[in-house]
This record gives C-alpha cells, sequence and structure tokens, in this order.
C-alpha cells in the first residue's frame, strides 16, 4: 500500500493524518519549521492535545529538515498549510515531485498577491515537465478539524479536473463516519471554501439589521 504524506502538521493536516491512520493507512506527517513543538508532543505522547485523540500507530513523523526522506513511498500529497505559506511550500516540494503522484489541498482562501484560488498557485509552482501530468484535487465542505479526527460524522466534497484522482482519493478517506461526493468543478469547491466566512458573516450582519 502506498503511503500518504501529509506537508503541515498543524491542526487540520494532523487531523486528516489521524482520520487515515484510524483506517490502516500509513501516513507520513511532515511538519514545517513552526511544528517542531507539536511534533514532539505528539512523538512523546503519542496524543494531540488540542484535537484530544489518541496518534494511530500508522502515522510516522518527519521534521523541516527531512523532507525526501518523508516522500518515500509516496503517491498521494496533502497540503495542509496556511494559505500564506502554500506558494512556499509549493515551490519547496517540488524537487521530491514526479508524475506518479497526486495532490490533494485542504487549505482555504485566495492567495493575496495573485488573486488566485490554492490549486491555482500549486498548479502554477509545479516544474514544467510535470504541468498536466499531476493531478490536483482539492477538498471542500464543512469540515471541522477536531470533529473529523474523533470520529464525528462529517461530510466534504472532493473536486479535481482528473474525476479518476478524485475518486481515488475519496476511496483513501472514505469511512462510515466521513461521506464524501466527487466534482469536476474545482473552482467552484474553491471559491465556496474561500468566500463561506464572508457570506455568513454577511448575512448575520443583515438578519440583524431586520
Amino acid at each position: 500500500m502506498d503511503r500518504v504524506l501529509v506537508i503541515g502538521a498543524g491542526v487540520m493536516g494532523s487531523a486528516l493524518a489521524v482520520h487515515l491512520g484510524n483506517k490502516g493507512q500509513r501516513v507520513n506527517l511532515w511538519g514545517t519549521q513552526l511544528d517542531n513543538e507539536i511534533l514532539d508532543d505528539m512523538i512523546k505522547t503519542r496524543n494531540h492535545s488540542f484535537l484530544d485523540v489518541a496518534i494511530p500507530d500508522k502515522i510516522d513523523f518527519y521534521y523541516e529538515d527531512q523532507l525526501e526522506k518523508a516522500f518515500k513511498d509516496v503517491k498521494l500529497i496533502i497540503i495542509a498549510v496556511i494559505s500564506k505559506g502554500m506558494n512556499f511550500i509549493s515551490k519547496k516540494i517540488n524537487p521530491y515531485l514526479n508524475e506518479n503522484h497526486i495532490i490533494l489541498t485542504v487549505t482555504k482562501g485566495i492567495d493575496e498577491i495573485t488573486l488566485t484560488t490554492m490549486t491555482k498557485v500549486v498548479e502554477k509552482s509545479l516544474p514544467i515537465e510535470l504541468k498536466d501530468k499531476i493531478s490536483i484535487v482539492k477538498l471542500g465542505g464543512p469540515i471541522i478539524a477536531k470533529e473529523f479526527a474523533q470520529g464525528i460524522f462529517t461530510e466534504g466534497v472532493f473536486a479535481s479536473k482528473n474525476i479518476k484522482s478524485a475518486k481515488y482519493v475519496r476511496d483513501i478517506f472514505k469511512s462510515p463516519k466521513f461521506k464524501a461526493d466527487i466534482t469536476s468543478d474545482i473552482d467552484g469547491v474553491e471559491l465556496c471554501a474561500a468566500l463561506k466566512n464572508s457570506y455568513a458573516i454577511t448575512m448575520g450582519i443583515l438578519e440583524g439589521l431586520e
């Protein structure tokens, strides 16, 4: 079985790793220089203090200087960093990519410099020889990291121009507690994820004015 690499050991990255690990999937969880403290804690206690869950034995941990090692035997790469770090991380992983990889982005937002979606940032950062060869998938939906990690029923959607890749990723994630659909409308999923909070705040203001 191919391993899954999660880039970013923050709350959402850790939650995704825990979900997959509990399913029996081997996961490499790689942390940036900002994740050293939480990596230390998870390795020492085999628990995640914020998510309040035990760390499955299927998860292996890698620090910032172990990225090449973290890529070993990996097919699916999950990028779970904050939006401001997406461009940097997308370029950082370039030397280790090949045409057999699939990239899943879970980061929400619009790049403040290019005003493009997160998947567009990843696409633009791909090496020229791998453009149109590596499939990019977006995970969207009302996914709350702590609930997801604790096995509370959650729904989401996997979007990609390559439906076969979207199905592949969905099959890796699917479980009795996680229902997911697939779509080719990756831009729609990206924009809904990025703008949902703005919509919610606006609707709340309008409702308060009534």
